[in-house]
């Protein structure tokens, strides 16, 4: 069934609509032992099947010199660093061109894999040699976060503090899913103009947080960001409510950053309750880093909504928009900013596109 060695692809697509169906082709290859040599976009952004695991992905790039120097990545989704300098290459109609870029680069890695199967090195022998003649090495860590376990269902909610983020709940509560049952706060936190705003509380009272465990039944806390009331009070709510959740049998969704409490996090997943913080949703995959600042492209039309400072609302003018498109019928999905790192994998959006600014 093999007639041939190698395929070298100098083009690809940074859509990635049809990742399914170009994986499945790739990974026949692969499992016939066909190396697949593809470049990468040269605008930076992350395009198939260049990136994917059964391909040699090849970019270029100013660390290597000499157009024979090659850089190999290790945990990215880049497999190769080339030539990033301009060559003077025959052209159409008998000219010369300086050219530059991907394509031009990844040749050299075809070339060097062919000359190592005229010497009969074996498929897997291959990857061992092309790493053992790189000028470099770059090694990159996937960290993975064990603390995480999703809110798989949210009935009735208790939030806190009031704060910005929490308002905007209460403010927008026709477009949840769950019921919110009680607020706490710090007693006299809030002066008494944000208090008695009726457009805030509406029918809700604000109860003291440490009254918490005498309005107990709600199965999910929703806690808004307290470095600013921890820090006033120079109390640490948060292991406060991670502790009392942990007791009380309650799911949390926070959002603040979790690590520096990562001990009691295991410990109420372990239990079989349900922790969500913003960053710690999947691996800690750092796509800037690993990827050399390589992104992907998105293939569903999107909105983004953007700003300089926390009072120009995006979040608020987000479910805004939410709430119309609703009305309409449009399938979307909308992401609140401390969540953008994991937007590739959830977003389901807009049958539209704009970019507010």
């Amino acid at each position: 069934m093999k007639d041939i060695d190698l395929i070298h692809i100098s083009s690809g697509i940074i859509c990635p609509s049809m990742k399914k169906e170009i994986k499945k082709i790739c990974s026949l290859l692969y499992k016939e032992k066909i190396f697949i040599v593809s470049s990468f976009d040269n605008e930076g952004a992350i395009s198939y099947p260049a990136c994917l695991p059964e391909v040699i992905g090849v970019q270029f790039s100013l660390k290597c010199k000499k157009i024979n120097d090659y850089i190999v990545l290790n945990n990215s989704n880049i497999n190769i660093l080339g030539f990033g300098g301009k060559q003077l290459l025959p052209w159409k109609d008998g000219n010369y061109k300086n050219v530059s870029g991907s394509s031009f680069a990844s040749p050299y890695i075809t070339i060097k894999i062919l000359d190592l199967l005229n010497l009969n090195y074996q498929f897997e022998d291959i990857f061992k040699q092309l790493k053992k003649d790189a000028i470099n090495i770059m090694e990159f860590e996937i960290e993975s976060i064990e603390q995480n376990a999703n809110i798989d269902y949210i009935n009735d909610a208790a939030i806190f503090p009031l704060n910005k983020e929490t308002i905007v709940l209460l403010e927008n509560k026709d477009l949840l899913d769950f019921n919110i049952k009680y607020i706490f706060d710090v007693n006299n936190y809030y002066n008494e103009r944000t208090v008695n705003n009726k457009r805030i509380l509406g029918a809700f009272k604000l109860f003291n947080i440490n009254q918490i465990s005498k309005y107990n039944d709600f199965d999910t806390l929703i806690v808004g960001h307290l470095d600013k009331i921890n820090q006033i009070f120079n109390y640490d709510y948060t292991k406060y409510l991670l502790d009392y959740c942990y007791v009380n049998r309650k799911n949390i969704y926070c959002f603040d950053d979790l690590k520096k409490y990562n001990d009691l996090v295991k410990r109420n997943i372990l239990s079989g309750l349900n922790v969500f913080s913003s960053n710690e949703l999947y691996k800690n995959f750092s796509v800037i880093d690993n990827n050399l600042g390589s992104l992907n492209v998105l293939s569903i039309p999107t909105v983004a909504i953007c700003g300089t400072s926390p009072r120009q609302g995006k979040f608020t003018l987000q479910l805004g928009l939410r709430r119309e498109l609703k009305k309409v019928g449009i399938s979307f999905h909308n992401l609140e900013p401390n969540h953008l790192h994991i937007f590739l994998d959830l977003i389901k959006c807009f049958h539209l596109a704009m970019v507010l600014t």
